[in-house]
């Protein structure tokens, strides 16, 4: 795994999708993006009701990588306007342990795996930066 030391997670966009395996429809989101599988029951059960499958998350965090901390993210219907009030459009908090950063698959070497070193399932894809 590559060692960054502190690095800023930045987390713009998160969308269900059915399967992480098809490797076509995860190439079609733009950057930065948050992907949950639906093998992650709990995560699915709280983002199924979305018709549209897309949630923002305006959240930015500076953490270690392999540090043990939580992270919660909060998770909201459609576009957020930081002004308005955004109760009635929450849809769930997700809570992000930084200590599982594993080194991913992807073509795009700023994206890294977030879960359990031996299942797949309810595989999360982070967008993460060096802080230079």
């Amino acid at each position: 795994m590559q060692e960054f030391g502190q690095v800023e997670l930045c987390i713009k966009n998160i969308r269900h999708l059915t399967k992480s395996d098809d490797e076509e429809e995860v190439e079609e989101l733009e950057c930065p993006y948050l992907v949950i599988s639906s093998g992650d029951s709990i995560i699915f059960d709280k983002l199924n009701y979305s018709k549209m499958g897309f949630h923002t998350v305006q959240q930015r965090h500076f953490v270690k990588l392999g540090e043990e901390r939580i992270i919660s993210i909060k998770v909201y219907d459609g576009d957020i306007n930081e002004e308005e009030d955004r109760d009635d459009d929450f849809v769930a908090g997700i809570k992000v342990h930084t200590s599982h950063i594993l080194q991913s698959n992807c073509e795009h070497e700023q994206f890294y795996e977030l879960g359990d070193k031996d299942s797949k399932l309810g595989q999360i894809l982070l967008n993460i930066r060096p802080i230079h």
